[in-house]
């Protein structure tokens, strides 16, 4: 025997669903900080990370700004985070956001203007 659910029944019982959903997650409290990390940054780095200055800058991919803490030694960025104290992204970054360092840091970005000196080149060899 099967049970004929009409369209306005199925919409009713998805809301009351969110619904008590969401009542279950606001009880638990804001399920999407993410808590300071416990490790210390010897354990990812050693002392050289240890000794590294931390350089706040915002993602630059999109518009949410989210906070990245670099930590930066001499002229060399070591490692990046999100930042804890941001309440935009609250510690946590997508993978765009964690691979910002490679603005700075990647040897095959573009350093100069790429012009192109000679003739144009034929069809035939651009294919």
């Amino acid at each position: 025997m099967t049970v004929a659910t009409t369209r306005r029944e199925f919409l009713k019982i998805a809301a009351l669903a969110t619904a008590a959903l969401g009542v279950g997650v606001d009880a638990q409290g804001v399920p999407f900080k993410v808590t300071k990390t416990t490790w210390e940054l010897g354990e990812i780095g050693g002392k050289e990370l240890q000794r590294a200055r931390v350089v706040p800058v915002i993602c630059p991919y999109c518009s949410m700004g989210c906070s990245i803490d670099m930590y930066v030694a001499g002229d060399r960025i070591m490692w990046s985070r999100g930042s804890t104290d941001s309440p935009i992204n609250f510690g946590a970054l997508c993978p765009k956001g964690k691979a910002a360092f490679q603005l700075v840091e990647n040897e095959l970005r573009v350093t100069k203007p790429l012009i192109r000196t000679g003739p144009k080149p034929p069809p035939e060899e651009i294919l």
